[in-house]
């Protein structure tokens, strides 16, 4: 069953996410990153192709899109490169601090 993040975990986390825990903690985490103007939600179509295994944590940009849905980064900025790089850190801090709070094991 796929789960959407609590309040409490959007707070710790610092970005909305839907997921589904393996019962096993040892087994790998696939995280599913979206593009510009989407969402967690258009990612799952790839869970077909992933281990039953695995758990999976779909992210959400936390950036409203002017096209509609979310984006890293505000494409109308006039400085995109540090703009690119701040949606890259979000998304790093959110990896990190999800492998705690979910108690979770990196597998690289």
């Amino acid at each position: 069953m796929i789960l959407t993040s609590s309040n409490e975990a959007e707070l710790v986390l610092g970005l909305k996410h839907k997921y589904v825990l393996s019962s096993n903690k040892d087994s790998p985490v696939v995280y599913l990153v979206h593009g510009r103007a989407g969402n967690f939600d258009v990612m799952w179509t790839f869970r077909k192709v992933i281990s039953e295994s695995c758990s999976i944590i779909s992210v959400q940009a936390p950036l409203n899109d002017e096209i509609g849905g979310f984006s890293w980064w505000d494409i109308r900025s006039t400085d995109a490169k540090t703009d690119q790089l701040s949606g890259a850190e979000t998304l790093r801090n959110f990896i990190r601090t999800s492998i705690n709070y979910y108690n979770l094991k990196l597998s690289l």
